[in-house]
């Protein structure tokens, strides 16, 4: 008998620049844009762990088409975007199983539209962003993984 897994992996793919700096404020060490970076992927962290807590989680930066899922390239914004790619992927691992609801439908309602920074290096650069996960400006992606 197969034992059940008490946890769940999860990809979120975005074009919101949320490269991992270490930065928490400006200064001699660091500039505002590393702040900033820093400040998404905060923000995303958090989201996440409103409702579940997960202890590792590794950022990548993709700048190839060909190397996205059908589900990230198949969206009107990345389309878009063909012509240059700079999407970064969170990968993530939940405490126990279930906690974002059928279809993981929590965590895409709970991350659409959640202000972000941006300006940054990311392909995403509207004023006044935010992470979206539905409509027609969607620019990140939640990927359960088996």
């Amino acid at each position: 008998m197969k034992e059940k897994s008490m946890s769940e992996k999860y990809s979120i793919y975005t074009l919101v620049d949320i490269t991992p700096t270490g930065a928490l404020r400006p200064g001699i060490e660091y500039a505002q844009q590393k702040v900033n970076q820093q400040k998404n992927l905060n923000t995303l962290l958090q989201t996440v762990s409103m409702r579940s807590v997960f202890t590792d989680y590794t950022v990548s930066q993709i700048n190839k088409a060909s190397e996205l899922p059908e589900q990230v390239t198949s969206m009107p914004m990345f389309q878009s975007k063909k012509r240059k790619y700079s999407v970064w992927r969170l990968d993530f691992e939940t405490d126990r199983d279930g906690v974002f609801g059928t279809n993981y439908q929590h965590l895409i309602d709970d991350l659409n539209r959640v202000p972000v920074i941006t300006g940054l290096s990311g392909t995403y650069q509207e004023k006044n962003g935010s992470f979206y996960t539905a409509g027609n400006k969607i620019n990140t992606v939640v990927i359960k993984n088996d």
